[in-house]
């Protein structure tokens, strides 16, 4: 998990439950990934994501980009 940039993006859904999107990428560490959502739509397991429903503790959504 040490190679991973991660980001959390987290909002609210129309019931008020607290979700956040977790973005893990494995990028060169010098990136600043602060500026932007870093969201990419190949590169296998190098890029992923999964949510999580703080309200339920459900996570869900896990996708891996593309094929590696």
């Amino acid at each position: 998990m040490r190679k991973y940039v991660r980001q959390y993006v987290g909002y609210l859904t129309d019931n008020n439950e607290v979700v956040v999107k977790i973005y893990l990428n494995k990028i060169d560490p010098d990136d600043d990934p602060s500026s932007d959502i870093l969201e990419y739509f190949d590169g296998g397991s190098n890029h992923w994501s999964i949510r999580i429903n703080l309200n339920t503790g459900e996570l869900y959504d896990m996708e891996v980009n593309g094929y590696g």
